[in-house]
């Protein structure tokens, strides 16, 4: 297999990381697949207003406690987990293209329990995102959502999920 093609197993492992990530109340403001241009890799980007609000340590901390108490798949290691606040550049780089090109995004549907269709050619599916060495195929973009959360809701938000995760972790 092509290393610039991402297996089957893991798009899977990444949608159950999401589901994963929700029920644990971290329901984050993007999750997709890009291919590390540098080390020819691909990573799961995460990004999150608990990134802004917490630090890129607390909320690793609590991604690798969530793994380690198996709360989270297996087949997704959190050192293949890219961290991004919703502050940063890469989440309005990919927000302004998508409203650009009107592509529109898998979404997880809680009343189905299932992601709506991908609406991409295959000649629109990557974006190579220099500032971050990423090339990010739009049809592995599983969440992306037009705004982070307001910071009073974060706050409240992540002592109930660091709460969550300690409980699984105990």
């Amino acid at each position: 297999m092509d290393k610039r093609e991402i297996d089957e197993k893991s798009l899977m492992a990444g949608q159950e990381y999401l589901i994963a990530l929700k029920r644990l109340g971290l329901d984050p403001e993007a999750l997709f697949w890009a291919l590390d241009l540098i080390d020819d890799t691909w990573v799961l980007c995460l990004v999150t207003s608990y990134f802004d609000y917490a630090g890129p340590l607390r909320l690793s901390e609590l991604i690798f406690k969530a793994y380690e108490a198996s709360a989270t798949p297996k087949e997704i290691d959190p050192f293949i987990i890219r961290l991004f606040g919703w502050k940063q550049k890469l989440a309005s780089e990919i927000i302004d293209y998508m409203k650009n090109t009107q592509i529109k995004v898998r979404d997880y549907d809680e009343d189905t329990g299932t992601y709506g269709p991908e609406y991409l050619a295959q000649e629109k599916a990557e974006i190579t995102m220099t500032l971050h060495n990423l090339a990010v195929p739009l049809n592995k973009i599983y969440v992306l959502r037009e705004k982070g959360q307001n910071t009073v809701d974060v706050a409240r938000k992540w002592r109930g999920i660091t709460e969550r995760v300690d409980r699984l972790a105990a």
